[in-house]
């Protein structure tokens, strides 16, 4: 967080773990993009994908 906030950046709700993971993969990856209100909105919100889930995805949602 050093490094990027050095660079001009700012880490948004950084998502750590096994999130879409490989058989036999090795090694880390780390992805980077610009982040506006539209896609903020749609990061911090909730999510049930097969790669991916966070919060409570409720009716209304949908």
């Amino acid at each position: 967080a050093q490094l990027l906030a050095e660079a001009g950046l700012e880490a948004v709700d950084p998502q750590v773990g096994e999130l879409v993971t490989s058989f036999d993969m090795a090694g880390t990856s780390l992805t980077l993009f610009w982040l506006d209100d539209e896609l903020e909105t749609l990061w911090n919100a909730a999510a049930d994908a097969p790669a991916f889930r966070r919060g409570a995805v409720t009716a209304a949602a949908l």
